[in-house]
């Protein structure tokens, strides 16, 4: 049973007892708030409001505990509102609250609210005084319980703070009204206040973050494209930076194409379509084909990436290639230098000319990919060594210059596990060969090695198609080496074998690096 205020220290206090069936939700066996004042009338004054809140958490674990939610009692809106948001969620929770009582018996909050009635009329008549509205209590702790939320941040006496103060009096005083109706069995009664809506679809927020690291986790259980959540985070964290806010429900179209337009002043025209615009889209395609929201605001915005004047091939020159090659084998690690580094630089360009593999590929190889089959050396370039493009393996054999460089033996003399990095458990294997990739690369620049306009790794991947041409090499095994889809349906059919790759991996000519 609801008792009166109860004073505890200086202070009076609220207190309700949790009924049984949602005592297990709650936590509590009674339900205890300060109304932080010592006077008993002001205490009095204040405790309908704290009982009603306290209803409504009862309400909210009632819901819970038969497997519903009900968002009039959802303690999830710390979000930016509108006056028309708030006052016609004020009235909702009247009307459910109300409801509840009808349903369950209870405290009978509306009646108690009755003595308001003036001084509710006077301000949503708009003559009330700054004054009459702050004590007003109804008034005053619904406009304080909206802005500890994070509704709004209203100044007290500004005009759109006495606009909420209005439209909260007159969400009371309808909610008054539809009571009074209900009494008497008449449940057809519509507020009539322009700032209350009942068919407002006010939902919750919801988190573009969450949205984000939804998509992600869904597509690393499935195995597709694991580095997305380390590549698209930045420009997530900058929308979410740009718009000021983190609700998705809340992102307007126009939103994404001012966000758009100042990322255009910060990158180039290509990172901004293809990460940034990319990242964007794909969440919120993805939400709303997974209902998680109705439209994708970024639906519609779309810009051209202008073609780049090349001025050189896209691949390594004869001469650039023995350039790096030669530095490469002849690479001496120094006292300061962990051995996996040096053997990164002295191993790593020359497999990714042999082989057309990315980087990342080679730099996370393991001992054990490395087998032979049918007097075929080969390396296997597998996701359980780490993230790789493609969602199955790929088994390329080792051009016979890589056994007479001694890279058999390198494997032979090689401890279990990663060849070029250091993993411990728990590690992202991405980040590593990423990290290890960059060290290599930076290398390669200090020594003046990568052409202006060439990529330090990926050069190598061009070339090898290139070489693959030239020298008469079948395509479709070109591709299945590199992990390219086939190209048409017939393609699909039949395997690619070891043998068929080591026939055209034999074709490749060897690099005179003498």
């Amino acid at each position: 049973m609801t008792k009166g205020p109860v004073k505890r220290g200086g202070n009076y206090h609220a207190r309700k007892r949790v009924p049984d069936d949602v005592r297990e939700i709650i936590g509590k066996n009674e339900l205890w708030q300060s109304l932080k004042t010592g006077s008993r009338r002001e205490a009095n004054a204040r405790l309908p409001f704290v009982l009603a809140d306290f209803e409504r958490t009862i309400t909210a674990a009632r819901a819970k505990l038969h497997g519903s939610e009900s968002p009039i009692s959802s303690s999830e809106w710390k979000h930016p509102l509108t006056v028309q948001e708030m006052a016609s969620l004020h009235y909702a929770r009247q009307i459910k609250h109300d409801e509840n009582i009808r349903d369950s018996g209870g405290f009978d909050f509306l009646n108690a609210m009755g003595g308001y009635r003036e001084r509710l009329q006077l301000i949503a008549s708009g003559r009330a005084t700054d004054q009459q509205i702050y004590h007003c209590v109804p008034v005053a702790m619904q406009i304080g319980v909206f802005r500890d939320n994070g509704n709004h941040d209203l100044i007290e006496g500004s005009p759109k703070w006495r606009h909420l103060a209005r439209s909260i009096a007159a969400a009371w005083l309808e909610s008054f009204k539809r009571s009074a109706e209900r009494d008497v069995g008449d449940f057809s009664g519509q507020p009539q206040h322009p700032d209350i809506d009942v068919n407002a679809n006010i939902e919750p927020p919801l988190s573009i973050r969450e949205l984000f690291n939804e998509y992600c986790d869904e597509r690393e259980r499935l195995g597709i494209s694991p580095k997305t959540r380390l590549r698209w985070t930045p420009a997530i964290e900058s929308l979410i930076k740009f718009i000021k806010h983190d609700n998705a429900r809340k992102l307007t179209k126009k939103q994404v194409i001012d966000w758009k337009n100042k990322q255009l002043g910060e990158w180039k025209v290509a990172t901004v379509k293809r990460v940034h615009l990319a990242a964007v889209n794909a969440v919120f395609t993805w939400a709303v084909e997974n209902d998680r929201i109705a439209s994708n605001p970024v639906t519609g915005v779309r810009m051209s990436v202008p073609k780049e004047a090349r001025s050189r091939e896209k691949g390594f020159r004869d001469d650039e290639a023995l350039a790096i090659l030669r530095a490469s084998r002849n690479h001496k690690r120094s006292k300061k230098e962990a051995a996996k580094t040096a053997a990164a630089k002295q191993w790593v360009p020359i497999l990714c000319a042999h082989t057309g593999a990315r980087v990342t590929e080679i730099v996370q190889l393991r001992k054990q990919d490395v087998f032979e089959r049918d007097g075929i050396t080969a390396i296997r370039i597998t996701g359980e060594a780490g993230a790789i493009k493609e969602r199955h393996y790929k088994d390329v054999p080792l051009h016979p210059q890589l056994i007479t460089e001694g890279f058999v033996d390198f494997i032979e003399r090689s401890p279990e596990g990663y060849l070029f990095i250091e993993v411990t458990h728990g590690e992202d294997v991405g980040l590593k060969a990423d990290s290890k990739a960059g060290d290599v690369r930076r290398w390669l620049k200090e020594h003046g090695l990568v052409p202006e306009g060439m990529q330090a790794h990926h050069g190598w991947r061009h070339r090898f198609n290139t070489i693959s041409w030239e020298h008469g090499l079948n395509a479709r095994v070109v591709d299945a080496i590199q992990g390219h889809a086939p190209r048409t349906a017939g393609e699909n059919y039949g395997d690619v074998t070891l043998k068929a790759r080591y026939r055209e991996i034999k074709k490749m000519p060897s690099y005179d690096l003498k």
